[in-house]
């Protein structure tokens, strides 16, 4: 599993006034946005693409997507619920 400083620091905060101002949702929100773009192009290449091998990478692609999706998801849904 790689994780980047972003995955690893997932609640950047600063104390403005008293009031803590996190900035997961607005990364969380381009993470979901860039995950639908993708998926769309993957699709898009899987309805022209013939040859085997680059149509089980783009399969593979397209699944990694999905579950960034799905993950980004489920981050905004726990999120949410703890508001």
């Amino acid at each position: 599993m790689n994780l980047s400083v972003r995955d690893l620091s997932v609640y950047c905060t600063s104390s403005v006034s008293g009031v803590l101002v996190t900035r997961h949702s607005e990364e969380a929100t381009v993470d979901r946005t860039v995950a639908d773009l993708n998926i769309a192009h993957f699709k898009k290449l899987l309805s022209t693409e013939v040859d085997p091998a680059k149509r089980q990478t783009l399969e593979r692609l397209l699944a990694e997507e999905e579950a960034k999706l799905a993950h980004a998801e489920a981050a905004k849904k726990d999120s949410s619920d703890k508001a």
